[in-house]
């Protein structure tokens, strides 16, 4: 059975965000068997404070709120969309609370293929280079393929109703993620769709997936395997995050040594 959650991450009520995860909501029925959609802001979301204890106890966050909720929702899903507001070139705090919460999150996501997009709602797109590649990022996080990027065109409530290619980008949107259909942009990384270079000094890479990049006739070409792959997530988990724990407690000893000595 194929359900699509659509998770709003803006907190204006009757906003943009929520019209098109309406509109996306009531249109999606078409193409899957079930559909729900969830927004953020009823969800009581601590940040992170760095317990550890995901890593050193039990592998359950602490805090006291509803991520473990959300997560099951998230966990129901087969196909996923994430739409929100941009903010200061980049998506609302909400997205980012769920996004740090990862490291808790990854040892129970459903290991399946799955598949995801991203609707950003923009007044201008000069303003908005961070939006994409942060909402892909929480797709990659949360265990879903990315496979299609969309911007809606509203800055005041409603104003999105107004962009006159809002059917066809709803349409195509939801015809990727029914087909499994991943969008083939030029000069976009092929697994995460980001535009975004980061210069390494040893050359250019994507800074989502960590692929290299190498510029051909002034368009980046991408190459190599992605860190979001599934073998690339169970490495760093198993090698680096879980191994944390040994690493600083065999530190515990210096770190309380230099606190003694600074001033701190």
């Amino acid at each position: 059975m194929s359900e699509l959650l659509i998770l709003v991450g803006s907190d204006r009520k009757k906003g943009n965000s929520e019209t098109v995860g309406r509109l996306i909501l009531r249109r999606g029925q078409e193409y899957f068997d079930r559909g729900e959609l969830v927004f953020l802001r009823d969800f009581h979301l601590l940040p992170c404070n760095g317990c550890m204890a995901c890593i050193t106890k039990d592998k359950t966050c602490p805090l006291e709120d509803d991520f473990y909720p959300l997560l099951d929702r998230i966990n129901q899903a087969s196909h996923l969309i994430i739409i929100a507001p941009t903010y200061v070139l980049m998506p609302p705090a909400r997205i980012k609370l769920l996004l740090d919460r990862y490291i808790a999150a990854y040892p129970r996501l459903v290991k399946k293929r799955r598949f995801g997009g991203a609707g950003s709602i923009v007044a201008l797109p000069e303003y908005s280079q961070f939006q994409l590649p942060l909402l892909n990022l929480s797709l990659l996080a949360y265990g879903f393929e990315v496979m299609v990027n969309r911007e809606f065109n509203g800055a005041g409530p409603g104003e999105v109703l107004l962009d006159p290619d809002l059917d066809g980008k709803i349409e195509s949107m939801l015809m990727c993620l029914k087909e499994g259909e991943k969008e083939d942009l030029p000069g976009h990384c092929p697994y995460c769709l980001s535009p975004l270079l980061y210069y390494d000094r040893k050359g250019f890479i994507c800074p989502i997936c960590k692929v290299e990049a190498r510029i051909e006739d002034g368009i980046p070409v991408f190459t190599g395997q992605p860190r979001w792959s599934d073998e690339g997530q169970k490495d760093h988990y198993e090698n680096w995050i879980l191994k944390t724990k040994d690493r600083f407690l065999s530190l515990l000893r210096d770190i309380r040594r230099r606190r003694k000595e600074l001033p701190l």
